[in-house]
C-alpha cells in the first residue's frame, strides 16, 4: 500500500487461542502499521450457535428457482 509515496506494512495477528465448542478460536487481536501498534483487542467471551434461529438461513421462496 503507498501513501504519499511510501510503502505501508499493515499486519494483524491473532492470539490466545482457545477452543470454544470444538472450533478453536482467537481471544486477542493486535493490529500494527508499520509495527507501530494500532489496535488491540481482547474478547472475553464466544458463544456459537446461541439462540441463531434457523429460519435466518432460509432462502425466501420467492428467490428460489
Amino acid at each position: 500500500v503507498d501513501e504519499g509515496g511510501e510503502a505501508i506494512d499493515y499486519k494483524t495477528i491473532y492470539s490466545d487461542h482457545r477452543m470454544v465448542s470444538g472450533i478453536v478460536q482467537p481471544f486477542r487481536k493486535k493490529a500494527y502499521k508499520n509495527d507501530i501498534l494500532l489496535d488491540d483487542r481482547m474478547i472475553r467471551s464466544i458463544r456459537v450457535n446461541s439462540g441463531v434461529m434457523s429460519s435466518l438461513f432460509k432462502v425466501p421462496e420467492d428467490l428460489v428457482p
